[in-house]
């Protein structure tokens, strides 16, 4: 299995030169547990995901860490008000571009303090209480990586296939335990998150960075709630994507099936040169022949492909761009609550229910 880790000479891939920029995670006070959140375009839901996070967490030392990934709505500024809302638990960090979920993921683990973290989704789908069981459960259980499993998906059915379909090829790839499901719903432990923060390259594979990282693994099933509003960001391209990001950046697969290739192109063109002699059917002959042009394309296409990514993706490049960031801190900025706040959120109260 191949990863891609990185130099001890190569730069951060945070934009460390940002005037932005946090220090190191472990130069800061820890707490007990981050809430990391990937947000692309979920105006209308993040405040309440975040209220429902400070309802649940609120005995307990947390922070949450929102990373806004390009978003093209008013996500932003409902980020950046929660920030100011609640400045003791929230920190903002705001990417320069649309970056993908991996990526945001990443530069979240990399601002986040706490002796564990959680990643939840910005639609409301995990319930920040399940989150906590996952959280103990690690504790309780000494696990420094634990997936979720979902009881009742609340997925559509092709969103399920597709869930399905990539689970099952990421387990293979990754030799993650049989009957493992990779969710985007899990929990890790410091050790597993310095590990991951290591990769410098520019498509960060998040479940292949943890697995690596983790010598054991767990799994807890946990409700899986309605979408509070919108719909799923992924679709058939995305995902394409998301499996060309694993095999060609993740694996050496790509080069043990050109070789595979090569050997059998190799034979059919030998069994080409023996059919011409042993029968002189021309028809066996090409289509032997074309038989070992084909596997010699394909095996060329693969391993070429591999060096490419490689070369491509994954030297000089990086994985995002900080554009923002606003740490957790003692005072927040005086700003104006967004338009686009659900009614069931109050302004005048911040995430812990305490007034502003």
């Amino acid at each position: 299995m191949h990863h891609n880790w990185p130099r001890a000479t190569a730069p951060l891939t945070h934009a460390s030169d940002s005037p932005h920029a946090r220090p190191s995670p472990l130069e800061s006070k820890p707490v007990e547990l981050s809430f990391v959140i990937p947000v692309f375009n979920s105006e209308h839901t993040l405040a309440a995901v975040v209220d429902e996070i400070g309802r649940a967490a609120r005995r307990i030392d947390f922070e949450i860490v929102l990373v806004n990934d390009g978003s093209v709505d008013q996500s932003a500024q409902v980020a950046a008000w929660l920030q100011a809302r609640c400045p003791k638990h929230v920190a903002y960090v705001e990417l320069a571009e649309n970056s993908g979920e991996h990526s945001a993921v990443l530069a979240g683990l990399r601002h986040a303090r706490g002796r564990y973290a959680v990643i939840v989704d910005d639609d409301g789908q995990h319930s920040p209480t399940e989150a906590l069981r996952l959280w103990r459960y690690a504790i309780e259980h000494d696990l420094p990586l634990v997936y979720s499993r979902y009881g009742t998906p609340r997925q559509s059915f092709w969103r399920r296939l597709a869930s399905t379909l990539h689970n099952r090829l990421a387990r293979r790839l990754l030799g993650a335990p049989r009957g493992l499901y990779l969710s985007s719903f899990k929990v890790l432990a410091r050790p597993v998150i310095d590990q991951m923060v290591r990769y410098h390259g520019a498509r960060p594979f998040i479940d292949a960075l943890a697995l690596r990282a983790a010598a054991r693994v767990g799994q807890l099933q946990v409700q899986h709630l309605p979408r509070l509003a919108g719909q799923s960001n992924y679709n058939l391209r995305r995902l394409l994507a998301l499996w060309c990001r694993l095999v060609f950046g993740f694996t050496r697969w790509p080069l043990g099936v050109a070789a595979i290739l090569s050997v059998l192109g190799a034979l059919a063109a030998s069994l080409t040169q023996f059919s011409s002699i042993a029968t002189g059917t021309n028809l066996a002959r090409k289509a032997l022949a074309f038989g070992a042009v084909s596997c010699l394309i394909m095996a060329a296409g693969l391993a070429l492909g591999w060096l490419l990514w490689q070369w491509r993706f994954e030297r000089g490049r990086v994985a995002y761009r900080v554009a923002r960031f606003l740490p957790v801190a003692e005072l927040g900025e005086a700003l104006s609550p967004p338009t686009v706040l659900p009614l069931e959120v109050d302004p005048a109260v911040d995430s812990l229910g305490l007034p502003t």
